[in-house]
């Protein structure tokens, strides 16, 4: 009987040490993303794509965090989104903080975060931000809401873009100087 109980003791052991955290993947009013084009929050009706990305806790590097669950797109309400339950990465226990950020970018600059960069699409994320997870305790707890903690951002052109304004800038005040 002894022997039962160490092994399922630390079979119990073995298996929470891999036990991850969940959050629900949303924003508030508070937290919108906003499309600078308009000033307001994003276009609905997939035109945006938002993804969650997740770190152990202390990260403060945001190129370490690695994408958790699926991409989403923004929801009917400009600006706002909600993509469901996710589950955190192995390292973040149940109830336990972790790192998280949220990045957007213009569905037609494809699938990933690194294509929209390469595309020159609007793109944004958030600030990287802390909060606790759920999925602690017999029965697990319900997922952590991160609309009460994930910041709002406004999105930005590629940087390219601003090159190219900038010298079209600079051609129509050379042609209006040799006018003058």
């Amino acid at each position: 009987m002894k022997k039962f109980l160490i092994i399922a003791f630390a079979s119990l052991l073995s298996v929470s040490a891999f036990a991850q955290g969940t959050v629900n993947f949303n924003n508030s009013a508070s937290s919108l993303i906003i499309d600078p084009r308009t000033g307001v929050g994003a276009a609905a009706g997939g035109a945006f794509t938002v993804a969650l990305y997740w770190g152990v806790a202390g990260t403060t590097d945001a190129s370490a965090l690695v994408q958790i669950g699926a991409t989403g797109l923004v929801n009917p309400t400009p600006g706002r989104y909600s993509a469901g339950t996710r589950t955190t990465g192995v390292g973040t226990a149940p109830g336990a903080n972790a790192v998280f950020q949220v990045r957007a970018w213009e569905t037609s600059g494809g699938s990933t975060w690194d294509q929209a960069l390469a595309s020159g699409v609007y793109y944004g994320s958030s600030a990287l931000f802390t909060s606790a997870t759920g999925g602690a305790g017999e029965p697990p707890s319900a997922a952590v809401s991160l609309s009460a903690t994930v910041p709002g951002f406004t999105m930005v052109p590629e940087p390219s873009t601003f090159a190219l304004g900038a010298l079209g800038l600079g051609a129509l005040l050379m042609v209006r100087r040799r006018k003058v």
